[in-house]
């Protein structure tokens, strides 16, 4: 089974180093309360409370080079959840993979998608070791589901 531990470990660096350089101060995981009850736990949540970021690491593309519908979904239902948080002052989907970044801007342009202010887009570039080593878990996992012939 594929491990997910290097995918943890990048947004683990977006933030706790990445997300304070660009907004000037520390996030952390953190549960909010939504608008119809209940809470949901962020990726990250800025320290005065305002920001709250969700992180995909994922690549739209499959390793079939398909449009990957069911990663896509996830983000969706992310970002369900940040436009509900009741205490939410700004709301960022966070992107490691450009493809992935450019088809939710592709779904704002044709009115399917949240723009801003509603949802923020941002596209972090991760190092390269990281990058390196999510490249090979991605093909490891997309190995795994790929039927042998």
């Amino acid at each position: 089974m594929a491990d997910s531990a290097i995918q943890k470990k990048v947004e683990k660096w977006v933030i706790e180093s990445k997300l304070p350089e660009i907004f000037g101060q520390a996030f952390v995981p953190r549960s909010l309360p939504l608008e119809w009850g209940g809470v949901f736990e962020f990726d990250g949540v800025s320290t005065d409370g305002t920001i709250g970021v969700c992180v995909s690491t994922s690549s739209y593309r499959t390793g079939g080079d398909r449009g990957g519908s069911g990663k896509a979904q996830k983000i969706k239902a992310d970002t369900l959840y940040l436009l509900h948080s009741k205490t939410l002052k700004r709301r960022f989907l966070v992107f490691t993979e450009e493809d992935m970044l450019n088809y939710f801007k592709k779904q704002q342009e044709k009115g399917r998608f949240p723009v801003a202010p509603f949802i923020e887009l941002l596209l972090v570039q991760i190092p390269e070791n990281l990058a390196a080593q999510l490249a090979v878990a991605k093909q490891t996992a997309s190995s795994e589901v790929t039927p042998q012939v």
